[in-house]
């Protein structure tokens, strides 16, 4: 087995290689580079330091039981693999290695110890000389008991729970990213067992992303609850570091028990998400505000879309169209994969009801039809019971519709019509921003 001692040596060697490496290839540099040369070697120092509180911090002979965050029982790990997995977790207050076959358990702070040949454990408050959990003003409730994690398909066994396993490294081999692997609608769901005001989520995604088809994450819609909270971008940059996202500032979209990471065009895989909640508000029985109705839906550049998850009605459906997907917030104009709903047709008329919920001042409606099997043309559109116009045929297959200001307000928005199917992609019914008022 590889013991304390061996773990010292491995970190000595790492510091004597590097620090030669730098020296000799910088002799000669200006005095910028040389600066360089003299923080690396400070951060080394401070990296020789925790080698000797390791070996300082070892308790031989000594195992911890209970309080399991991983174990790594079927690949042989050695001393330094052990801690270096422990660093990576955030949760992580002690492991225990068994010398014999490589054994490692990662543990919370509060693991109980007991004699065992053959083991060695570490508390990392002595490595470090402070409490891991000290640093942070944020619970990262993802981690909490009965915490679970789903998602809508798996690929490799890289399951959901892969995401919530306070294993923040980026890298697909050392399994701790999770991976869907449906080419249509992918998600993974996380239910925090009760409704939290959520501060902010970091998201860590794949560093070979790119090159093993993976996909980047980019465009993936974060859901809380049913508010959409934010869509990802720029994850192909800096890999192996968390981004953060809340919301876009606003609050109002940040209470919710469940939290959702979708997307249709590609595979989902993310190495860790992290569900941050102020630890003041971490405990006890009184749950957040959720967002009003007057604030659910989508925002859209200055405007809000209301329709959005709101509950639909059809005259029919036909080859698994479902309604739901008019109001989905996906605008993915092909209904192969799935993204539109479609009536039947040979009726008197065809028609799609969606109710907002209480009566909003409306600015506008888009519709986004199939661009692959049909145009919108002659497809009517109402707000409650006024006619506010027919849809035209453009090259986009994107029609925005508005009519008489008098006749913009409304609760329930309508399309119909005569005995044709009806394919809508997606219905965008358009409040101004913030400006929920409506007349009596």
């Amino acid at each position: 087995g590889i013991n304390a001692e061996y773990g010292k040596q491995w970190y000595q060697r790492r510091v004597r290689g590097v620090l030669n490496y730098y020296t000799n290839y910088y002799y000669k540099s200006n005095l910028r580079t040389m600066i360089r040369v003299g923080l690396v070697g400070i951060l080394l120092v401070s990296i020789a330091t925790a080698a000797t509180n390791i070996e300082e911090c070892t308790q031989e002979d000594v195992s911890m039981s209970g309080g399991d965050l991983r174990s790594f029982t079927t690949i042989d790990k050695s001393f330094t693999e052990c801690f270096e997995a422990c660093t990576r977790r955030a949760t992580c207050g002690a492991f225990t290695y068994r010398t014999t076959d490589g054994r490692c358990y990662l543990k919370t702070s509060a693991a109980k110890t007991r004699n065992a040949n053959r083991w060695n454990s570490v508390l990392m408050s002595c490595v470090t000389g402070t409490s891991r959990d000290e640093t942070s003003d944020f619970v990262n409730v993802a981690l909490l008991q009965n915490v679970t994690a789903v998602q809508s398909s798996t690929r490799s066994g890289l399951g959901a729970g892969l995401a919530i396993d306070d294993d923040t490294n980026t890298r697909y081999d050392l399994k701790s990213c999770t991976w869907t692997s449906s080419s249509k609608k992918n998600w993974i769901e996380i239910d925090l067992q009760k409704a939290y005001e959520i501060d902010h989520i970091v998201i860590y995604g794949r560093s070979d992303s790119k090159s093993s088809g993976a996909g980047t994450l980019n465009n993936v819609k974060v859901l809380i609850g049913d508010q959409i909270c934010d869509i990802l971008e720029d994850m192909e940059s800096n890999p192996t570091e968390g981004k953060t996202y809340n919301c876009g500032g606003d609050t109002s979209r940040r209470v919710g028990r469940v939290v959702t990471l979708e997307n249709w065009a590609e595979k989902i895989s993310v190495c860790e998400i992290q569900i941050m909640v102020h630890k003041d508000l971490v405990s006890g029985d009184a749950l957040p505000t959720p967002a009003s109705s007057e604030t659910t839906g989508e925002v859209i550049g200055d405007f809000y879309n209301v329709a959005y998850r709101k509950p639909v009605t059809t005259s029919s459906e036909i080859w698994s169209k479902k309604k739901e997907y008019a109001v989905d917030g996906w605008t993915i104009q092909n209904s192969d994969v799935d993204t539109c709903s479609i009536t039947d047709d040979g009726r008197i008329e065809e028609f799609m009801s969606i109710d907002l919920g209480r009566v909003f001042q409306i600015d506008h409606i888009r519709v986004y039809g199939d661009l692959k099997r049909d145009d919108l043309s002659g497809i009517r559109v109402a707000i409650g019971d006024n006619i506010c116009g027919r849809l035209t045929a453009t090259e986009s297959g994107i029609v925005d519709i508005s009519c008489d200001k008098n006749m913009m307000a409304g609760q329930v928005v309508r399309l119909y019509n005569r005995g044709e199917h009806i394919i809508l992609c997606e219905v965008q019914v358009m409040v101004k921003n913030g400006g929920y008022s409506c007349c009596p």
